[in-house]
């Protein structure tokens, strides 16, 4: 099994670091998650889950290993939208409205973080990657193009919903 192991990782390493890639925006974050993967894998005495799959099976098995690792990564490097880089693209006249907006920004990420987690990931996504098409959100989650477009409105409906009760006004 160890053999087969090694042969899945060297014939998928490319789609695995693709997989990753998709989600981190780094060719170098994708390796190190790649690598994190397969040697966490096999520390926790995963391949023994392996065992009785399909060859096909083991592949999708790694992949998604992949993907949870790089969007574990994703969520401690940029779970927020940067203050700074928000503010800088904000005409602010007065202190006063400088704390606002930082205020506003603040009630906005709290409530993105209070979303459920699948349609919180579909969002944060669409935030992070916006030249990222439906389809391609649909490769890297491993889930159908609809329910992408599904989870991002329930996410913005949700959203909207807790931005209202908080008393923030929305255009």
């Amino acid at each position: 099994m160890q053999k087969e192991l090694e042969e899945l990782y060297v014939t998928y390493y490319q789609l695995f670091v693709k997989c990753a890639y998709d989600i981190l925006g780094s060719v170098t974050e994708a390796e190190e998650v790649v690598q994190e993967s397969i040697s966490h894998f096999l520390r926790s005495r995963g391949i023994y889950r392996l065992y009785g799959l399909e060859r096909e099976s083991r592949i999708y098995y790694m992949k998604k290993a992949v993907r949870n690792r790089a969007l574990s990564v994703y969520k401690k490097k940029r779970p927020w939208i940067p203050i700074e880089e928000v503010s800088s693209l904000l005409l602010i006249e007065s202190p006063e409205e400088a704390y606002m907006e930082k205020v506003g920004i603040q009630l906005i990420q709290d409530a993105i973080m209070e979303l459920p987690e699948r349609e919180r990931s579909v969002l944060l996504m669409h935030l992070h990657y916006p030249d990222m098409t439906y389809s391609q959100m649909a490769t890297v989650l491993n889930i159908s193009r609809k329910t992408i477009a599904r989870r991002l409105y329930r996410a913005q409906k949700i959203l909207a919903r807790e931005l209202k009760k908080r008393g923030f006004l929305l255009r």
